[in-house]
């Protein structure tokens, strides 16, 4: 393996690790104050949590890092700046990623537990998906308010590193 490719990988595992452990400690963080949330305590979730978020800082992160490794990106601010919003657009899609995966979840186990099973039709497992997605996101909307700041701080640490290492040797197809 060459340089180049070995650069490429450990900046994405780094990306990844650091958009994991951001999206798992947003988690914990907004509801370790409730009590009585077994949620926060099942490991499941909270490794879904941390493949989903770190998965999502990698897709929205690496046409950053492809720019800087060029050394055709922008300027070191406007770096941060994009950092701040892919921040902001990967907390998102990870948070919506994560509560549709839950509707889906509960969907699927009521229908079978409460349901016909076999015997019911697809045509009365969409309406149940749909208000179960209404449902939880009912009650998970005060979290999309809050991950706003929390994305553009991640994410601007995120773009002053990448636009800090522009100087440094970057494998060009990243």
């Amino acid at each position: 393996m060459d340089d180049l490719a070995r650069m490429r990988r450990i900046w994405l595992l780094t990306l990844f690790s650091y958009g994991a452990a951001t999206h798992l400690l947003f988690i914990l963080w907004e509801f370790h104050p409730l009590p009585g949330t077994t949620l926060v305590n099942n490991l499941l979730r909270n490794l879904g949590t941390a493949v989903i978020g770190g998965g999502c800082v990698v897709l929205l992160f690496r046409p950053l890092l492809r720019q800087q490794s060029a050394l055709a990106g922008d300027e070191p601010y406007l770096s941060i700046i994009k950092g701040g919003l892919f921040g902001i657009l990967a907390s998102l899609l990870a948070l919506e990623t994560i509560l549709s995966i839950f509707a889906l979840v509960v969907t699927i186990y009521s229908f079978y537990k409460v349901g016909g099973g076999a015997q019911s039709t697809i045509s009365e497992f969409l309406p149940m998906l749909g208000l179960m997605w209404l449902s939880i996101h009912t009650y998970m909307f005060f979290l999309f308010p809050r991950i706003v700041p929390f994305g553009v701080v991640y994410g601007t640490v995120a773009g002053f590193v990448i636009s800090k290492r522009r100087t440094k040797a970057f494998p060009v197809h990243v």
